[in-house]
């Protein structure tokens, strides 16, 4: 599971996170230079501003649904688990979040779309979680099958 996981965390895939509040209205952001531990410990920025739904959801420390999807081949997984760290990121975060937008830039350049130089909009946060539940989201026949 992390191995197929972290292809796409390193690719240019783009990144969505969802967590949702007590009353299990959702919210949704962009996520920036994921990683993903051998053992399945999950650490990527999110766009977040201070104040928002959000940022509320991860301070609940709730559960969490990231999803990488490339967007060329459309080869997508989802990661789920309960968010154990919120916190400022480091600067090797920050450069992994600047290496990620970099090369989903290029990768929607290569599709004639705009440049991705807007699409950090607001405060970064860093989350991380255990990942327990792993789905291959691919367009077919696997999709929605576990990830082992």
């Amino acid at each position: 599971m992390a191995e197929q996981v972290g292809e796409l965390f390193r690719g240019g895939a783009a990144v969505v996170a969802a967590t949702a509040n007590a009353e299990g209205r959702p919210s949704i952001t962009r996520g920036w230079g994921p990683t993903i531990s051998g053992d399945g410990y999950v650490v990527v920025c999110l766009t977040a501003c201070t104040g928002s739904a959000m940022r509320s959801n991860l301070a609940a420390k709730g559960r969490i649904a990231v999803t990488a999807a490339h967007p060329v081949t459309y080869n997508s997984a989802q990661v789920k688990g309960t968010v154990d760290v919120v916190r400022d990121p480091t600067d090797d975060e920050l450069d992994r979040v600047e290496a990620h937008r970099a090369r989903f830039a290029g990768v929607t350049t290569e599709l004639g779309l705009a440049d991705a130089e807007c699409l950090i909009l607001g405060d970064l946060v860093t989350v991380g979680f255990r990942a327990d539940e792993a789905y291959d989201q691919t367009p077919g026949g696997r999709a929605g099958q576990a990830l082992t």
